[in-house]
């Protein structure tokens, strides 16, 4: 009696191992037609993001773009970002960035002020700044620029022009004087003189103190000269 209900149980249990061995089976069926359908996908989308990288670099190239060369320099700005040092350095810049709108507005209020005190003042703000640009417009000039140059290599010469007294404010006078009597001689017109009116001349108070000029100025002229042991040069034949 107690072998027949042991085996029966036996039975029993055997029945529901199997079944529980059959759901087993067609969850683990399930599981790999999943994943079987995953990397089907996972091939797809594989193929289509390796299509779309090839189009992407192709039409980078068509376009001359070293793409190579990009992807180096990316590195190394990754490299570079990533480093301890600018990420510290980023941060402050980050920070400050915060800041900016309050600092832009006190800049701006600043620049009101200054403006404002301009015009009371009758200074024409904006005429000033359009006068500024046209400056800058001609000094940035092609030919401002080469001015420059040739004055930069020149600028032995320039320093000693500013160094002589041929700037001097007397020299400057005299000059000035001599461009006005130079105007003034053109607008009268120049009448014919033989010798004959040159001794006439030298009768002339007017005349006279430019003679005394010009011989005192020679007077100097060969002074100097022969300081510097510097001859005349010699008159063309």
């Amino acid at each position: 009696m107690s072998d027949a209900t042991g085996s029966g149980a036996r039975g029993a249990g055997g029945g529901d191992t199997a079944e529980v061995l059959a759901r087993i089976e067609a969850a683990l069926a399930r599981i790999e037609g999943r994943v079987a359908t995953l990397e089907s996908h996972a091939d797809a989308a594989l193929a289509t993001a390796t299509d779309t990288l090839d189009g992407w670099v192709g039409d980078a190239r068509a376009r001359g773009v070293d793409v190579d060369e990009r992807l180096r320099v990316a590195l190394r700005l990754a490299e570079r970002l990533t480093d301890p040092a600018t990420a510290q350095t980023l941060e402050r810049t980050l920070d400050l960035a915060a800041q900016a709108p309050s600092l832009v507005a006190t800049v701006v209020d600043t620049v009101d002020g200054a403006l404002a005190r301009a015009r009371e003042a009758g200074i024409d703000a904006d005429d000033r700044g359009r006068r500024l640009l046209r400056t800058l417009e001609r000094l940035t000039s092609p030919e401002a620029l080469n001015l420059l140059t040739v004055a930069l290599d020149r600028i032995d010469v320039i320093n000693t022009l500013l160094n002589g007294a041929v700037l001097d404010p007397r020299t400057t006078r005299v000059v000035g004087l001599a461009g006005e009597a130079l105007v003034a001689t053109v607008e009268a017109g120049v009448q014919p003189a033989g010798p004959v009116g040159a001794l006439r001349a030298l009768g002339d108070a007017d005349v006279k103190t430019v003679l005394g000029f010009t011989l005192r100025f020679a007077k100097n002229l060969g002074r100097s000269l022969a300081a510097q042991k510097a001859a005349l040069p010699a008159r063309a034949g």
